[in-house]
Formats: C-alpha cells, structure tokens, sequence
C-alpha cells in the first residue's frame, strides 16, 4: 500500500505539511510519496483505489468532483461544498474536521471492504453524472436566466 500526497500546503497558514515530512523522515517511511503541485491530478486517479480529501477548508472542489466522476471512492471533511456533493455512506464517505481518529475510521472501512468500495465509487459517479454534467449545468442556467428575465420584465410593468 503507497499514500500519494499530491498538492502542497505551501503558503497556508495552517499547513501541517513539513511536520508530515519530518514525522515520514524519521520514522524511515518508505510507502508515503509527496507529489507537490501537479498540473494533471486526473493522472493519479486510474492508480488509486480510495481518494482522500482532507480539506479544512473549501468551497466547491473540483477535484473531488473529478475523483468522483472517476468511479473512486471518496473520504472527505465534512465542509464547504463537500458536504453538497457527498451523501455520507452513498457515494461517499465524510468525516467530521479535524478528527483524525474518524477518518482513518472511514479509510479502514474501504479497505476491509470491497463491495463498498465499489458502491461508493459507482453511486458518486453516476451522482456527478446526473447533477455536475456539463448539459445539466448549462441547462440549470438557462432555466435561471429564463426565470431571471421572467422577473425583470415583470418588474418593468
């Protein structure tokens, strides 16, 4: 088993990245890769078995909206936008911020489990399928703008 680390918490207030690399350093671990910032995440994705986004603090994540749309199944902080995109023990799983003890909890239980792995994985894609897909997006706004244009011609009169 290998954990890919990619993205950086450089510059963030919060970043507990150099902590986790001095802990990996000393205690010789061989299995944990730091990747950085990369341009092409979507490249990871076909290599992964479970997606991990332990954000303290996010809007709406286009990465877990990718990871989703992969088919793999997803950990999250119960925060900002990730709390409109997983439906905990659906297509998804959440946790509460800052526990670390639940997550790992939830990293375990996709382990053990492969048959809900496969469930996550399949129910989150077909969830960004049906609500994120381009189509549907362009359509929401054109519903919007048709029901917006309703109201300002209405409010002209």
């Amino acid at each position: 088993m290998h954990l890919l680390i990619v993205g950086s918490g450089e510059n963030q207030d919060d970043s507990i990245e150099q902590q986790a690399r001095d802990l990996i350093n000393r205690n010789s671990l061989r299995n944990i890769h730091f990747l950085g910032e990369v341009t092409n995440p979507e490249d990871y994705m076909p290599v992964t078995d479970i997606f991990l986004f332990p954000s303290r603090l996010e809007g709406f994540p286009n990465v877990l909206l990718e990871a989703m749309a992969s088919g793999l199944p997803t950990v999250a902080s119960a925060i900002g936008g990730t709390v409109d995109l997983i439906i905990d023990g659906q297509n998804g799983l959440l946790f509460d911020r800052d526990d670390s003890e639940q997550m790992l909890g939830k990293i375990e239980m996709l382990i053990e489990d492969a048959d809900l792995r496969k469930r996550l994985g399949k129910n989150g894609r077909t969830s960004v399928r049906q609500n994120y897909a381009f189509e549907t997006i362009a359509q929401q706004y054109l519903e919007l703008y048709k029901r917006l244009q309703g109201q300002s011609v209405a409010s002209q009169t």
